[in-house]
């Protein structure tokens, strides 16, 4: 979900068609707001995916539109149980937040990439004011007002913010 952008929901819904390994993307079929959108996925990435995908055929023999990720009895995840292992295995890394803080969210690696995207515009020199539409798109927004929700203002942005005005 880091590497990729992708909501939680998007990742659960991916079959074994959806995965272009040889042009290293996904489909997203009728995301949110029935758009459906090309993902690319870096080569790090992609090389996990085809390790993930020849383990996971080994074990669960399947057909292209079955789903990608399945639990250990070869079925779809549900988005409740996705939620569950993401808390708990940050509880076992005691990563959690303070008292009535339950921490992040898996829906928090988005925003993290959303964020990291635009680091990486402002490292590059590149003009981050063009990039939000694209960025937009990228994320299967309807619109960029959609994307300003996941751009918090981090240190890092603040500090090349900062750096660009001079």
């Amino acid at each position: 979900l880091y590497t990729t952008g992708l909501r939680v929901g998007e990742a659960i819904a991916l079959n074994l068609a959806d995965v272009d390994l040889p042009q290293q993307r996904l489909y997203l079929q009728q995301s949110k707001f029935r758009k459906s959108r090309w993902v690319p996925m870096s080569p790090s990435t992609c090389s996990v995916m085809r390790r993930y995908i020849q383990e996971r055929t080994r074990t669960f023999p399947a057909a292209p539109q079955d789903p990608l990720f399945v639990n250990l009895q070869g079925r779809r995840f549900f988005r409740q149980v996705v939620d569950t292992a993401f808390r708990q295995a940050l509880s076992r890394c005691g990563l959690r937040g303070g008292k009535g803080d339950p921490g992040p969210r898996i829906h928090d690696l988005r925003h993290s990439y959303a964020c990291n995207r635009l680091a990486a515009a402002y490292r590059q020199g590149r003009d981050v004011n063009a990039l939000l539409p694209a960025l937009a798109t990228y994320l299967g927004h309807v619109s960029i007002t959609y994307t300003q929700v996941y751009l918090r203002a981090t240190t890092t942005l603040l500090e090349m913010a900062n750096q660009r005005f001079h």
